[in-house]
């Protein structure tokens, strides 16, 4: 068996992801305390998050707000970290903060139910 620190991170995932392009609403206070609030959309998603796009700067840890425009449903995420960087935005790993909360409307199935 691997410890934490060795295993890959298919092997760390919770669920399966799903390249899926869902339009969502994001909003979060800057550092003045402004509320800013853009219309992007997901990469790929997960059932306890997804990889967003953006146009702007936001800090691992940073809390937001994400509204999906096809499900109706919003929920409270945290910037898990920035993964690249391109002409068309920030890409953004993002993970619910309340894992109940499917946000997507999908049945995903756990990681490990897959890999029966």
């Amino acid at each position: 068996m691997q410890n934490e620190a060795t295993q890959t991170k298919t092997e760390k995932r919770r669920s399966e992801r799903i390249l899926q392009e869902l339009l969502i609403r994001v909003a979060w206070r800057d550092s003045r305390g402004k509320g800013i609030r853009v219309n992007t959309r997901t990469v790929n998603i997960s059932r306890y998050g997804a990889k967003i796009i953006l146009n702007h700067e936001l800090a691992a840890g940073q809390e937001i707000n994400v509204y999906c425009l096809i499900t109706e449903r919003e929920g409270k995420a945290q910037i898990i970290g920035r993964t690249e960087v391109m002409a068309k935005g920030h890409f953004y790993g993002i993970e619910f903060v309340d894992q109940e909360n499917n946000l997507w409307n999908i049945p995903f199935r756990l990681f490990f139910d897959a890999l029966e």
